[in-house]
């Protein structure tokens, strides 16, 4: 079980706030069997062919602009105009600000869900003890936020739960307190497995226990 959203700050975190979150996640796995991964990516992908795409779809419509607006231009003075206006939209949206924002919300709202579940595997959540991993992840650029929750926890919690945690971070982005966020979502996460999967005197320690930053 999951629950996405789609917030408005792409803020990165200061090295207080890491230590911050780390320390929330150190707490919650303390007391509970299961394992909580918490992953903030800058971006889910390089869209590297949006640039040249982009570029070349613009740099078409040259020529036939060149020649309505000067009459009787040579055309290869057109052509050097579409190869210039070409090279230098190539150069703009190159800009990892700038990329994502030529690709279609749906697309970036693909591409981090692909990346969410990539990690959730990569990092052998799947695999955790009693089916009780979970996953907290922030991809930056595309303004995304998810909780993916394996079925051995996803089978005791309503999906109500990661909504309102998914929320309490949204909030925190909009107070411009990422870290706030985070370690409301990791104390909710935190006491969902304490309340499933307890301790009990037992610390696997399966996954590191800090923030994962790509």
């Amino acid at each position: 079980m999951s629950s996405t959203s789609r917030y408005g700050v792409g803020t990165m975190l200061s090295s207080r706030d890491r230590r911050r979150v780390a320390q929330a996640i150190r707490e919650a796995e303390a007391r509970t069997q299961g394992d909580i991964v918490t992953v903030i990516a800058r971006r889910s992908d390089d869209y590297a062919h949006v640039p040249l795409l982009w570029a070349a779809l613009a740099s078409l419509t040259v020529p036939g602009f060149a020649v309505l607006l000067v009459p009787g231009l040579p055309l290869g003075w057109a052509y050097v105009a579409q190869v210039g206006v070409f090279a230098a939209l190539a150069l703009l949206f190159r800009s990892p600000s700038v990329r994502p924002r030529l690709v279609p919300l749906t697309v970036r709202q693909q591409r981090a869900a692909r990346h969410a579940r990539e990690l959730f595997f990569a990092n052998d959540l799947h695999l955790a003890e009693g089916r009780a991993g979970v996953l907290i992840f922030v991809s930056a650029a595309e303004r995304y936020v998810e909780i993916l929750a394996d079925s051995g926890i996803d089978a005791k919690v309503p999906q109500a739960t990661w909504t309102q945690a998914v929320a309490d971070f949204v909030a925190g982005m909009h107070r411009d307190d990422p870290a706030a966020g985070l370690v409301s979502v990791i104390g909710t996460v935190g006491d969902v497995l304490a309340e499933h999967f307890p301790a009990e005197g037992r610390d696997p320690n399966e996954r590191p226990d800090r923030l994962i930053v790509l």
